[in-house]
This record gives C-alpha cells, sequence and structure tokens, in this order.
C-alpha cells in the first residue's frame, strides 16, 4: 500500500491523512443502483455520474471523531445538549418482506453521550447534526489556527473511493465487508432479533452490532479508516435532489436551499444497498439524528 503524510497537531484532536490532488468519476450508475437495490430516488439523487478534478491536495481525517474528542469540544464550549434527537426504531411488521420496518421518531433522552445504543469512548461520536459538525470543525481550526474544516461531497467521494470505481472500496461485491467497515450484519440482527435475510445485512459478522470503535476494520487505499459504514459523515455542501450543475472542481456546493445538508457513507443500520461510496443522504441541517457522525478535512496551502 501506497505511504501518505500522517499528522496530527495535537493527540485531542483527529489524525489527519495528507490525500493528493486528482481525477474521479463521482456518483453511482443506473447500473449499480439496479443491481443493489437501491431505491429509485435515491439512485437518482447519485446521477449524473460527472468527472471531478481535485486541483488541490487537501488533509482528511483518518477516523470519525469520536465521543472521547466530541467530549473535550462540549466541556471547552460548555455546549448544551440538543432537545431533541431523531432516531430510526426498528419495529415488526408481518406485512413487511423482511419482517420489520422503520418508524422514524423523536426520541427526546437521546444525546451524544446517551444514544440509545451501546457504545465507548473510542466509538464514533453519534446522534450528531450537521450544525454540531460544523461547529466541531470550527472549534478545532481556532484552537489549532489552522483551516480545519468539514470537508466538500466531492472531497468526501474521491477520499473514499481512493481510486477504485467499484461501488465498495473494496470491490463491487458484499463478500467481506465485514472486515472493511462496520456494515449491518449477522451481529447486529442477531442482537436485536432482526431478518438476517441477505438484502437486510451482510452475511459475516464484525462482532459488534451497534457501532464499533474507531479504525476496527481495514482501510482502504488513503489509508483511511470507517469511511463506509459506523456512522454517516457530515459535508459541508448543501443538498440536491441530483448532481444536475453540480461543481467538477471539487469544491462545495452551497447555493440554494441551505436548510438540507449532505451525509455521506451509509451506517451501521442501514441496508446493504446503502454502503457503497455513492450514497448520499440529505438531512435537516438543525436536526439530531441517531447515526449521524463527523470527520472533519484541511485545506493545505
Amino acid at each position: 500500500m501506497k505511504t501518505f503524510a500522517h499528522f496530527r497537531d495535537e493527540p485531542v484532536f483527529p489524525e489527519m491523512v495528507v490525500i493528493p490532488e486528482g481525477k474521479f468519476i463521482m456518483g453511482g450508475s443506473e447500473e449499480e443502483g439496479l443491481r443493489e437495490g437501491v431505491p429509485a430516488k435515491r439512485s437518482e439523487a447519485e446521477r449524473p455520474v460527472h468527472p471531478v478534478t481535485i486541483k488541490r491536495a487537501f488533509a482528511c481525517a483518518k477516523m470519525p471523531v469520536t465521543i472521547e474528542q466530541f467530549a473535550l469540544f462540549v466541556k471547552d464550549t460548555n455546549r448544551p445538549d440538543p432537545p431533541w434527537t431523531w432516531c430510526n426504531v426498528e419495529e415488526p411488521d408481518p406485512e413487511n418482506v423482511s419482517g420489520h420496518k422503520f418508524t422514524r421518531k423523536e426520541m427526546p433522552e437521546a444525546n451524544w453521550h446517551n444514544p440509545l445504543y451501546p457504545q465507548g469512548y473510542n466509538h464514533p461520536v453519534g446522534c450528531m447534526s450537521w450544525n454540531d459538525a460544523h461547529d466541531y470543525a470550527a472549534w478545532v481550526a481556532k484552537q489549532t489556527g489552522k483551516p480545519y474544516r468539514l470537508l466538500t461531497e466531492s472531497e468526501w467521494e474521491y477520499a473514499a473511493r481512493a481510486g477504485t470505481t467499484t461501488a465498495r472500496f473494496w470491490g463491487d461485491g458484499r463478500d467481506k465487508g465485514w472486515e472493511y467497515a462496520k456494515v449491518p450484519d449477522l451481529s447486529l440482527a442477531e442482537h436485536f432479533g432482526w431478518s438476517k435475510e441477505p438484502h437486510r445485512v451482510f452475511q459475516g459478522r464484525t462482532g459488534f452490532p451497534c457501532t464499533a470503535p474507531v479504525g476496527s476494520f481495514k482501510p482502504n487505499a488513503f489509508h483511511l479508516h470507517d469511511m463506509l459504514g459506523n456512522v454517516f459523515e457530515y459535508v459541508e455542501d448543501t443538498y440536491h435532489d441530483n448532481y444536475d450543475g453540480a461543481p467538477d472542481d471539487g469544491s462545495a456546493w452551497v447555493d440554494g436551499d441551505g436548510k438540507r445538508r449532505v451525509s455521506r457513507g451509509g451506517h451501521w443500520i442501514a441496508q446493504p444497498a446503502l454502503i457503497r461510496s455513492a450514497t448520499r443522504a440529505g438531512p435537516n441541517r438543525d436536526e439530531h439524528y441517531g447515526m449521524m457522525g463527523i470527520r472533519i478535512g484541511m485545506s493545505l496551502d
């Protein structure tokens, strides 16, 4: 594996990896969406597939922000807990093909240090809003005097793919996905008593029913861990229904309604079809979601 420069400004901040400039094809093809069983609206949001040139090297956090790292930010800024959090709750549904369904519920008792699923301080912080992610990056920038920020959406996908063109950085197939990411797997299904069907979970065991400690799985070719699975990761861009008019130079796309922001990478409770490099979502920037986390970037001179 090629070596990339790593640095860390202080032990309390995320370790960073220098990502070189380059070109890639962004998005997911219609063929990939059909093969993977991606819902039509979500598949359409990944198109048109288009070339992007990352003109300048940038730094990307090697791993998602942990609970321990976020706790230091909260303590230093006296940041209050959010008044409420949205969580996806799994409920039995005999009429559903998988025997269960998701119900989106407001969970006032849930927050980043009580996400209602088992975690440790070295797990990725969850129950995040886009505002939390943006403010954390700004805080690291203020503490270090360096241009830390959220990644742009195209930077994120470029970093996640790490030179690959397949659905996942380890290939098109789902085999051995549990070696590379905290995917929805048999460990999760057995813990909650859910369906073990292949369309619902990867057919292997990570050993972690929910999130996993960051860095537990094999990295991609850029030495980045957890780019897929574990928690969704916010980026700077506002959400658009598709890539019509998207920038092709690696910059953030921030026009239009700023209420919805982009998150990338899938998460521990998502269906396997959504654990792909092209997967994107557009949550409201002010709302907290149980499966949403943070990865930061940094501009380089």
